[in-house]
């Protein structure tokens, strides 16, 4: 077999591998969306509370190293190609994020390894025909968990400022936005260095987005 045939086989291969994994991922969109994302969140979490920490999110998440996709997989590279409408593209890890956050609160977590992928994968492309990028972001603030059992942005807010989304300062905001990548790490009810240090970096790309605050 000379190097020409070789090089065609392989070819072959890899279209038809991502012919198989785009047909089953459609199949498993039909799924979720039948049987798991139907009626599985209430549409008062997709209302915007406050536009400011939506925007603080969006800036922050699309910004952060810690927040950003640590893996870059077939299936994810594959998302981008078939998610042709809906969200805009650069939205990618808002759209990860609130699928994530969706499966967990309808506690599908028992998938693993490839299947898990699949179901994320499926999560992630319905919601971006489906959402648009302040529903995610409303999503991902109204069920986000801030520590000490305050769980949403409003609960968040009366808990430890004793204020409304609303009434927030830039500082509370980029504290609550700290607080969402980990609340026990980020603890505003015991603030020490490291929730200072990234209190004031999360408040800095604040101040130098326009019309953010």
């Amino acid at each position: 077999m000379n190097f020409k045939k070789i090089l065609l086989i392989i070819l072959i291969f890899l279209i038809s591998f991502s012919v198989v994994i785009y047909v089953y991922c459609e199949i498993q969109l039909n799924l979720v969306a039948n049987k798991n994302i139907s009626g599985c969140f209430s549409k008062d979490e997709l209302n915007i509370v406050d536009h400011r920490f939506n925007r603080a999110l969006w800036i922050h998440y699309t910004d952060d190293q810690e927040m950003k996709l640590e893996k870059i997989t077939l299936l994810k590279v594959l998302f981008k190609a078939i998610s042709k409408k809906g969200i805009d593209p650069s939205s990618d890890t808002i759209v990860y994020l609130s699928a994530g956050r969706l499966i967990h609160e309808n506690n599908a977590t028992e998938f693993k390894g490839i299947h898990w992928q699949i179901r994320w994968l499926s999560f992630s492309k319905w919601i971006s025909s489906n959402w648009d990028v302040d529903e995610c972001l409303s999503y991902l603030a109204n069920k986000s968990y801030y520590g000490h059992g305050y769980k949403g942005i409003s609960q968040a807010a009366k808990g430890f400022f004793q204020k409304k989304p609303n009434e927030l300062s830039v500082d509370e905001i980029s504290m609550l936005v700290a607080a969402t990548i980990e609340p026990t790490t980020y603890n505003i009810k015991t603030p020490d260095a490291k929730l200072m240090k990234k209190t004031n970096q999360i408040k800095a790309k604040l101040l130098r987005s326009k019309n953010c605050m």
